[in-house]
């Protein structure tokens, strides 16, 4: 047999080929893995609201806030509707709370409709105390906190029966320490033993809080200057 003689130039021209060939053979046992193809399709966009939920007073108003996501080009117009315009009504993107009762306001893209959202409103009826409507009174005296905040027109606390509200609190001091007074009234016709649960809503965050004391109505004072009632939400 006669062996030929290959110059270091040809062995180095082999080399590349066969690596050539073993580069494609690799690619293509490997199928689609090293296949790339451009996919001119976008990610349908959703949209969220600001809020899933808002609680707010009778005669308030709210901004209404939807996002887009992911962020597209342009303007993309956002629709608002109330499906109950006797308990909330939208103008643009303001919401006006009108009676107490529960709605729903639905955001939708006007560019296309399947792109929308949907919040829960909690319409809470006036704030006010009634006591020409009742007799007889639970008193409650209590130090009061909502995440370091205490009552204000922004911040408004209130004792509830039967989801009614009877009695607002009242700030004193004592010793150049506050505290809050609810008298808290009956109803005429009903015997004592209601249970008094305490409410709180937030005019600026449209939050509506319940803290964890509650009291049966019996006519008799809670708590004292000296150990107020633990009314806090931290």
């Amino acid at each position: 047999m006669k062996l030929q003689h290959l110059s270091s130039s040809s062995l180095s021209l082999a080399r590349v080929a066969a690596c050539l060939l073993l580069t494609a053979a690799a690619l293509c046992s490997c199928g689609d893995f090293y296949t790339y193809e451009e996919d001119d399709s976008q990610q349908k966009p959703t949209m969220v609201l600001y809020r899933d939920t808002i609680d707010i007073l009778a005669g308030d108003t709210c901004r209404l806030i939807a996002f887009v996501m992911p962020a597209v080009s342009g303007d993309v117009g956002v629709e608002w509707e109330s499906d109950a315009d006797s308990i909330a009504t939208v103008t643009g993107d303001s919401l006006l709370a009108l009676k107490a009762g529960v709605c729903k306001v639905v955001a939708r893209s006007v560019v296309d409709a399947t792109v929308a959202d949907t919040c829960l409103v909690r319409v809470v009826g006036p704030w006010r105390d009634q006591k020409g409507e009742y007799m007889n009174e639970t008193v409650v005296y209590a130090d009061i906190s909502v995440h370091g905040r205490q009552p204000s027109d922004m911040l408004l606390v209130g004792a509830f029966v039967a989801g009614e509200l009877r009695g607002v609190p009242v700030r004193q001091e004592w010793k150049g320490i506050p505290y809050y007074v609810f008298r808290i009234s009956g109803r005429r016709d009903v015997v004592l033993g209601e249970t008094i649960k305490f409410r709180a809503i937030d005019r600026s965050t449209f939050k509506l809080y319940e803290f964890d004391y509650e009291v049966e109505f019996d006519g008799q004072s809670h708590g004292t200057l000296s150990n107020l009632v633990s009314l806090r939400i931290d």
